[in-house]
């Protein structure tokens, strides 16, 4: 059981003190416009270093259109754009190797990979919310080079 318990808690996990510009897409009226925004000028048509990952990641239209994707139901959606903010945080700020992976496929010549960084931070409201974004890896295998992208972010339940 001792081994067990620290897998069952998100003590673990790091915390996150939220910025002005995370608080203000998670209390956001105008959700889509200001998330739309947001992830523009995050992505600025370039690459984000991602500590955990000790890499640079695209933050592409990949992402977006995952996030808003008719196959995700709409809560789910909206919850994505609200943590935008939380997810630049985590990219920007989770230490080295604070990371897992959640899934991988392989094919002939690529293997794919979902790697995910975790994160708690604390709400008045809501208390404490566990947080996860998720990095998409695509590795070709006969060259060996690999690709890098922001995925999504949701809360973790």
């Amino acid at each position: 059981l001792k081994l067990i318990r620290p897998l069952m808690s998100n003590s673990h996990l790091p915390l996150i003190e939220l910025n002005a510009e995370s608080k203000r897409l998670l209390n956001s009226i105008k959700l889509k416009e200001e998330s739309h925004k947001f992830y523009k000028d995050w992505k600025n048509g370039n690459t984000v270093f991602c500590k955990a990952i000790d890499k640079s990641v695209r933050v592409s239209r990949t992402g977006w259109n995952h996030i808003l994707s008719s196959k995700r139901g709409a809560e789910r959606r909206n919850n994505s754009l609200k943590l935008l903010g939380v997810a630049k945080q985590m990219v920007d700020e989770i230490e080295k190797d604070k990371f897992f992976l959640l899934n991988q496929k392989e094919s002939l010549f690529e293997i794919e990979q979902k790697l995910g960084i975790r994160a708690r931070y604390i709400d008045k409201q809501l208390r404490e919310q566990i947080v996860q974004v998720i990095i998409l890896r695509k590795l070709n295998t006969r060259n060996r080079s690999e690709k890098l992208w922001f995925y999504s972010v949701h809360y973790r339940r």
